[in-house]
């Protein structure tokens, strides 16, 4: 039913001038013009494309002759094409040959003068107000014209004599002829349908994307063709544009479907990429629906806070032009898309259509891209990837969203076609990264861990604890080194992103910890050290007496009698209960200032890392 309404719609749109305008008297033929196979090519440099006919024909059948292969009777503009039109005639078929200038009635103003040379005939029909003078065929304009003999006779067509220059001749004797191609450019409506879009690899910036394209024009020969209404027709069997993806694209896929064979009974695909309609009218819908492999413009300094932008090109040769219709003169919109059908790791923000004229070959200024279509829409659709599980009331535009649009016409004008000219159809996606999934997956783990390396200044110095915190530092440290190089592997990346930054703050974080707990422990065990040296200083002496052998015994009798000395000497396992507290002569030091280190790090570390969280985010988010 949608179909049908689009079909409709187009055809509504299409024949009311919306497209090709309803002051144009001549219809496009549905054969492709000046194409290279059927005789068509250019000679010496010439912007303009022949066909040289090696038969003879009347004048008024070499004209109807041309006009059925999409061109009309070669015409001279200049002195540069006259010689180019001499030289097709010497060289080329070395005959004479009839060119699109004939004698046609002119209407003036009634004149009683005129030139002594002046027949009698002619100044009688300038008297009446008529004359008879030579024009062009297609739109009798003045020609430009280099007669043989300076003056021409009284014969109503224009031939070129080979070797001399024009001629006038009889209508209805024999020449060959040159056609030239119309100069005028096949228009074919255009809409685009965006149907899905899947995950962009960050590995090798490829966008997986599903696009229906939608052409239509008119053939006049084909009316009646068919009965009242449409009837499909298989793509191949009329003629559809000469299309080619741009270089963005890096692979097409078409669509397929499973179908049982009636004889057989086997399962085979069938391709339904390719549709064609036929109405009553001579209106021919075509539908072309592609999977595309699209390469992205992708822009990963701000990863995951970053927006991209995937361009997909389709260029139409031989003449045709793609001709759109902006959504706020149509309510069939140049570009849509399925907003309910987005299945990536970005949101769709946007989408451009844009269609230029382009130059194989840039000879001159002139041969330049330049568009002559462009609307760019944004999107709204945050509802619509609920819609499949919610039955919301704002859903309904979800499966063709337009958005709000704004278009431009005529940016350029157009220099019509030739046979370096082509028209290139260029619809834009603007993405934008859905950043709670890297919230949920990146920075709250991380995060986390570094939250946690910072139980390490409240640790203590016991040998228990200093083995804790070495390994809660070290586990932290690996956990980051490894989750980013194993979530985020770019290998094409050769600048820094955002999220390099974030894992970089957070290790550093990390390192400071586990730096930290290395030195306050350094500055500990000195402080040990030192003390227990100290402590060994000022234990008591133990005075042990000497024998006296060097005095007389008989002196010892003398003598007051030596003060009662015991010395115990406590061996290992001897001794029950703790020894004695020694005296405290100093102030540990190393061991307060360790202390104060862990002290200060407990606010230092997630002040500054609270810091670098504050301008990470300012300046990648906001």
């Amino acid at each position: 039913m949608k179909l049908l309404l689009s079909l409709q719609g187009l055809l509504g749109f299409f024949l009311c001038g919306t497209v090709l305008g309803s002051g144009n008297n001549t219809t496009p033929s549905a054969d492709q013009p000046c194409m290279a196979s059927d005789g068509w090519a250019s000679y010496y440099n010439s912007p303009s494309m022949y066909l040289l006919v090696d038969e003879d024909k009347r004048h008024a059948e070499a004209e109807q002759n041309c006009l059925s292969k999409g061109g009309h009777l070669a015409m001279a503009n200049d002195e540069a094409e006259f010689n180019i039109l001499m030289r097709l005639a010497d060289d080329e078929l070395d005959k004479d040959v009839w060119i699109g200038i004939r004698k046609v009635e002119v209407v003036t103003e009634g004149s009683d003068g005129g030139g002594e040379q002046e027949s009698s005939d002619r100044r009688r029909r300038k008297r009446e107000g008529t004359t008879f003078e030579f024009r062009y065929c297609d739109d009798n304009t003045e020609p430009y014209l280099s007669w043989k003999d300076g003056d021409p006779g009284d014969r109503n067509c224009v031939r070129i004599k080979k070797g001399d220059g024009y001629e006038d001749r009889d209508c209805t004797s024999n020449e060959r002829s040159i056609c030239e191609c119309v100069g005028k450019w096949f228009d074919v409506a255009t809409g685009v349908y965006i149907k899905r879009v899947d995950w962009l690899s960050e590995e090798n910036a490829n966008l997986s994307m599903t696009v229906e394209y939608n052409l239509a024009w008119v053939d006049d020969r084909l009316t009646g063709a068919v009965p009242s209404g449409w009837m499909p027709l298989p793509a191949t069997l009329l003629w559809s544009p000469a299309l080619m993806f741009g270089n963005k694209v890096r692979r097409t896929e078409g669509i397929t479907k499973p179908r049982v064979h009636p004889s057989t009974g086997a399962v085979e695909e069938l391709d339904v990429s390719l549709k064609m309609w036929l109405h009553s009218s001579g209106f021919i819908f075509f539908q072309m629906t592609k999977v595309l492999k699209v390469r992205c413009n992708v822009d990963l300094h701000s990863y995951p806070f970053d927006d991209q932008e995937c361009p997909v090109q389709l260029h139409a040769y031989n003449g045709v032009r793609f001709t759109l219709v902006s959504s706020a003169q149509s309510k069939i919109a140049p570009i849509s898309s399925d907003a309910s059908n987005v299945v990536s790791q970005f949101r769709l923000m946007g989408a451009t259509v844009e269609s230029t004229y382009s130059t194989f070959f840039a000879n001159d200024s002139n041969d330049v891209i330049c568009p002559y279509f462009r609307e760019a829409c944004t999107y709204d659709v945050e509802h619509c990837m609920l819609s499949a599980f919610l039955n919301c009331s704002t859903c309904g535009d979800c499966g063709h969203h337009v958005g709000n649009c704004s278009h431009h016409t005529d940016i350029c004008g157009d220099p019509g076609p030739t046979v370096n000219s082509f028209t290139t159809l260029t619809i834009k996606l603007s993405l934008s990264r859905r950043i709670w999934l890297y919230v949920f997956r990146t920075f709250v783990p991380t995060l986390m861990v570094v939250v946690l390396s910072w139980m390490s200044p409240w640790m203590g110095f016991q040998t228990a604890a200093v083995i804790g915190r070495v390994s809660l530092g070290a586990s932290a440290l690996l956990t980051i080194v490894m989750g980013a190089d194993l979530k985020h592997p770019m290998e094409f990346i050769s600048y820094t992103r955002a999220i390099d930054v974030w894992m970089a703050g957070c290790l550093m974080a990390v390192f400071c910890g586990l730096l930290e707990t290395a030195v306050a422990y350094y500055i500990h065990y000195t402080g040990l050290a030192k003390e227990s040296w100290k402590r060994q200083l000022v234990q008591p002496k133990v005075s042990i007496p000497r024998a006296r052998f060097c005095r007389p015994y008989y002196l010892l009798q003398y003598l007051p009698p030596p003060p009662q000395r015991t010395v115990r000497f406590r061996l290992p396992g001897t001794q029950t209960g703790p020894p004695p507290p020694l005296p405290q002569l100093f102030s540990p030091r190393p061991a307060r200032l360790a202390r104060k280190i862990d002290r200060a790090t407990r606010i230092l570390i997630p002040g500054l890392f609270l810091v670098f969280c504050v301008v990470f985010w300012v300046h990648y988010f906001l």
